[in-house]
């Protein structure tokens, strides 16, 4: 995400490539942040050699078509938008199971009888 000066937060697509021996960049703007449900993702688009140079395994035009379905797909809430944990029922189930251990105390889940 990015900002551009008075429209808030937007959603911007990076798209990063080699042409001859020099890496060019391009933003293309997607609109509003609050429109996206899915999380930022990275796509790989080639891997690093030993002797310095990369390897291409896929094409731009691939790799633009993967994140556009893959964000058509996605319905998964921002991590912002996630429910948090509760850490204070967490840390007393924790510490309930040392005390437990610690005097030889068993706990079992009570079912309904059938």
């Amino acid at each position: 995400m990015t900002t551009i000066p008075g429209a808030g937060l937007r959603r911007v697509q990076v798209v990063r490539v080699i042409r001859n021996d020099q890496i060019v960049t391009f933003r293309r703007d997607m609109g509003k942040a609050e429109d996206y449900e899915t999380e930022e993702f990275a796509i790989p688009g080639a891997v690093p050699l030993s002797n310095g140079r990369w390897d291409v395994i896929e094409t731009v035009e691939r790799m633009l078509w993967f994140a556009d379905g893959f964000r058509a797909k996605q319905s998964k809430k921002l991590a912002a938008q996630r429910e948090m944990p509760d850490f204070k029922k967490a840390w007393e189930m924790i510490t309930d199971a040392k005390r437990d251990a610690r005097v030889g105390r068993k706990r079992f889940p009570i079912t309904a009888a059938r």
